[in-house]
């Protein structure tokens, strides 16, 4: 009826073989031993789809977790390339890394968040109306202690 059902990448040579990342990454959570050496990645990094950070978050990850444990955690941070552009889960990783959060789930925070704030997350400067309050309050709490009753007063003494 005219709808797209497949879209194959075309390969050039006889025997040639292109395997998608993302279409192994529920096998590779059981086995996550298979990931390093498997062509999918080998092809990503290959492509230029594999950024740098992704090594090193991946290195930081199984350092952390341990070998199985922190490859899964990488998993869980490719599947987020299936909800975000790569360019966003890319620099989610790099924030990440700069404030040295190390697991799925913080990247996956710092990726909703990116992607809910217009513009990216913004600073609360400057203040504008709220400097009229003026700057901390004073550690002179002494004004409140006299609130408190002579009964009070005793029992911090």
């Amino acid at each position: 009826a005219g709808a797209v059902v497949a879209e194959h990448e075309r390969l050039v040579g006889r025997l040639g073989e292109s395997l998608k990342l993302d279409h192994y990454l529920e096998l590779l959570r059981l086995k996550p031993g298979a990931m390093g050496p498997s062509v999918p990645l080998q092809q990503a990094r290959a492509a230029g789809a594999w950024p740098s950070a992704y090594d090193r978050l991946w290195e930081e990850l199984k350092r952390r977790h341990g070998d199985a444990a922190g490859t899964r955690q990488m998993i869980d941070v490719l599947v987020l390339h299936r909800k975000a552009e790569a360019a966003e889960v890319h620099a989610a990783v790099a924030h990440a890394l700069e404030l040295g959060c190390c697991d799925a789930e913080a990247v996956e925070l710092l990726l909703r968040q990116r992607r809910s704030a217009p513009g990216g997350v913004h600073p609360l400067e400057p203040l504008g109306q709220l400097e009229l309050y003026g700057g901390p309050p004073s550690a002179d709490l002494s004004a409140y202690d006299a609130l408190l009753g002579q009964d009070a007063q005793e029992e911090a003494a």
